[in-house]
């Protein structure tokens, strides 16, 4: 192998290494706006809370990042409900009802 290869090979491993720090950066800020997002659109009649619930699907399932569990919600979720109704809110009967209060802080995608 000579000189140049490596230093391609090298070139290459260090670019990824600072794109996957830079994407884990990304999903952290992305953590932690869709905790004060879901505090706003929690409650709310439009499309709002479907939309946050379909980015915090994305977030879990996709990114495989945590997300903050809002304890201060009554019971504590990851979830911001339509007033209209779960049919409204994009999520399902069981995580409409599902209580996080003893999954600690953060929720993994293993734990939906």
């Amino acid at each position: 192998m000579n000189d140049n290869s490596r230093s391609k090979r090298t070139s290459w491993k260090k670019k990824y290494t600072e794109l996957y720090e830079e994407f884990r950066l990304l999903a952290e800020v992305a953590r932690d706006l869709q905790f004060y997002a879901r505090r706003y659109c929690d409650g709310r009649a439009s499309y709002a809370p479907s939309d946050l619930n379909g980015m915090t699907r994305y977030l879990l399932t996709e990114v495989k990042t945590s997300i903050h569990i809002d304890a201060a919600a009554c019971p504590p979720t990851i979830w911001a409900k339509d007033a209209m109704g779960s049919g409204f809110s994009g999520i399902s009967q069981d995580e409409w009802y599902k209580d996080y209060s003893e999954g600690g802080k953060e929720i993994y995608v293993t734990k939906l």
